[in-house]
């Protein structure tokens, strides 16, 4: 499903910062506030959260929000959490190579 995802082709700076701009607005502390959804104890908000740090991601400016964020890649990288399989290939298709 890349439905969701800006692909490679279409990022313009004008898209780019858009898209930026729309992440910042979803809270003080958007980083924060997705993290903490996706360890609710309900596997689909768990899967769609992982999926939105994939979505930005593939974005220049969520890839330098994602390693200036304390303590994200080593939530990225426990593998403890994420009870169903589709949590774990959520987290698994986020994990950097």
């Amino acid at each position: 499903m890349s439905f969701y995802f800006l692909q490679p082709e279409h990022q313009t700076e004008d898209l780019l910062s858009l898209t930026e701009s729309w992440f910042h607005l979803l809270s003080k502390e958007p980083m924060d506030m997705i993290r903490k959804i996706s360890t609710q104890p309900f596997p689909e908000l768990h899967c769609w959260a992982l999926r939105i740090f994939s979505a930005i991601a593939s974005q220049p400016w969520g890839q330098k929000i994602m390693i200036s964020t304390p303590g994200f890649m080593e939530f990225i990288l426990d593998r403890s959490t994420g009870q169903t399989k589709e949590a774990k290939d959520a987290k698994f298709e986020l994990n950097p190579s």
